[in-house]
């Protein structure tokens, strides 16, 4: 009676051990698509113009009318016309003068350019300032006048007013005023001569600047005489210009190589 429970429990342990276990439910596999980026398809090149390469006439023609050319008593150098007027350089250049001249293409010179600042440091110095094309057109008013043989100008410092110009002109040795003759010889007919002398007084300045005096007179045959007064108002284009004259003129009637009538 005391074996039951041993076996009892020995077959426990048996069928325990021997048991089967539960199958494990198969998990479906699902198959991952690769995903690739989606590229964009690049637009084709346009073409974009490419600009010709200057030539080095064309870069000196560009830049040459610029380019200065500063002397002084001890050296020279370059330097470069800026849009202000003022011309820049390298200190050492100008050093130790407080003025120089400037030499442009094409002969343009302007002579005791002043210093107008410096930058020992750096090296730069400004010239100036040097507006040419404003002189240029005085100095044509001015040379226009028909009686300097040559004008020249120059730029001058000077301690109570600045910066100024001065201008120099050589008078001509023919310059008004003028005295002008002349001889008319006519002839009307074969037996017939008409001489007259001319002569012309022509002065300047005589009511102002730019004013103009001409007087003709004429002797012989058909006396004259005229007068004619030019003086210009102001800076503007008007301008007065008053005229008188008084003369006798001689008119022939012919026939046949005849003077058959004369009129006065």
């Amino acid at each position: 009676m005391r074996r039951a429970p041993c076996l009892l429990v020995l077959l426990f342990l048996v069928i325990s051990c021997t048991q089967t276990p539960a199958e494990t439910a198969s998990v479906p596999t699902v198959a991952l698509a690769t995903v690739e980026p989606a590229t964009a398809t690049p637009p084709a090149d346009t073409p974009i113009p490419t600009p010709e390469p200057l030539r080095p006439s064309d870069i000196f023609a560009r830049l040459s009318p610029s380019l200065a050319h500063i002397s002084t008593a001890s050296g020279s150098g370059s330097g470069a016309l800026l849009k202000s007027g003022y011309v820049l350089t390298n200190a050492h250049v100008v050093w130790p003068y407080e003025t120089a001249n400037i030499t442009f293409p094409g002969g343009k010179a302007i002579s005791d350019v002043p210093l107008a600042a410096v930058d020992s440091l750096l090296d730069l110095a400004l010239m100036g300032p040097v507006d040419t094309d404003a002189v240029e057109r005085d100095i044509a008013v001015v040379a226009g006048l028909d009686r300097y043989q040559t004008v020249t100008w120059a730029l001058k410092r000077d301690p109570a007013r600045g910066v100024g110009l001065r201008v120099r002109g050589r008078v001509k040795s023919f310059a008004p005023p003028f005295m002008m003759l002349g001889v008319n010889l006519e002839n009307t007919t074969s037996s017939d001569f008409r001489i007259t002398a001319t002569a012309r007084y022509l002065t300047f300045d005589v009511l102002g600047s730019g004013s103009e005096l001409r007087v003709d007179g004429t002797i012989g045959s058909d006396p004259a005489f005229a007068a004619e007064l030019y003086r210009p108002i102001g800076p503007t284009p008007l301008f007065l210009a008053p005229y008188g004259a008084v003369g006798k003129v001689t008119f022939n009637l012919i026939d046949d190589d005849a003077v058959i009538a004369r009129y006065d």
